[in-house]
């Protein structure tokens, strides 16, 4: 579930960075460049020495001793290595020493500048955040995170009708509108809203001009189990004019969400498909 969490994540951030940094980080960017380090998480280096201390008025603190017998540009660097490590280790406050030991002096950087130093961290909890301002953005993802704000007044159906409502009345086209639903529906997973959320999809009216097949109301409604949700899913089907094939079309468009970047454990569950045959199946259309 995680890796759904991350993936939409990652998908969206960088079609709305400039407007997170200025609505929500609290600066504005002229330009700005995505980095992918790859960070280890195995350091097999073991610091030289560390004490846990108490100090006669009672304080209690680690003392962390380097012996360093050359001029190390890096050693800068290389501390505050440990002392992320050792605080995440012992939750203690940390006092670092090196002790030089070469014959020339020293040109070590040994204190950071103010705009370096690690002090904290910005928290944004979404569940504070106003429910009613986040409705009437005109970013559907933001719109879409809505469902984890604080609803107010609000109770949950009817915050989950409004957020419906209000990508409706956006105007967006096909594919932004399905995964404004496919977001909303992995998202309200982090307040275990899902079954709602997916009772609230069902209720809606369905008024779109495409292929009912791939419409996410018509297979949230089939997945759900809802019989009125599915009859009316099969209504609608009918007016459309799906008459033949509708497994093979339920494939067809599990693989198209697949090719655009969608799970396939994902894609599998909305259409009501195993997954594994829906794995056969994509294999097979490669070939």
């Amino acid at each position: 579930m995680a890796n759904d969490f991350d993936r939409i994540f990652k998908d969206t951030l960088g079609h709305i960075f400039l407007f997170l940094s200025e609505k929500y980080f609290g600066f504005e960017a002229d330009s700005w460049q995505q980095l992918k380090p790859a960070i280890s998480g195995t350091y097999e280096r073991e610091v030289d020495y560390l004490y846990e201390v108490v100090t006669p008025a009672g304080e209690v603190f680690l003392l962390h001793i380097e012996f360093q017998p050359r001029d190390d540009p890096r050693m800068l660097s290389r501390m505050q290595v440990y002392h992320a490590l050792l605080y995440d280790l012992y939750q203690k406050p940390i006092r670092h020493k090196v002790i030089y030991l070469g014959q020339r002096p020293s040109r070590m950087k040994h204190r950071l500048p103010k705009s370096l130093l690690f002090t904290g961290f910005d928290l944004i909890s979404l569940s504070e955040q106003s429910f009613m301002e986040m409705l009437h953005s005109e970013h559907p993802w933001e719109v879409v995170l809505a469902v984890l704000s604080d609803f107010g007044d609000f109770s949950v159906d009817a915050g989950l009708t409004q957020i419906l409502d209000r990508l409706r009345e956006m105007e967006l086209n096909d594919t932004e509108f399905k995964r404004s639903l496919a977001q909303l529906k992995i998202l309200s997973r982090l307040r275990k809203l899902d079954s709602k959320a997916t009772a609230t999809i069902n209720k809606m009216p369905i008024n779109f001009d495409f292929d009912v097949e791939e419409d996410a109301f018509y297979q949230l409604g089939r997945k759900s189990g809802d019989e009125e949700g599915f009859q009316r899913g099969r209504k609608v089907g009918k007016e459309k004019g799906i008459k033949e094939g509708e497994k093979r079309e339920r494939f067809k468009s599990a693989a198209r969400f697949v090719q655009r970047g969608t799970p396939i454990e994902e894609a599998a569950e909305v259409q009501g498909l195993d997954v594994e045959e829906l794995k056969d199946y994509i294999r097979q259309a490669k070939t």
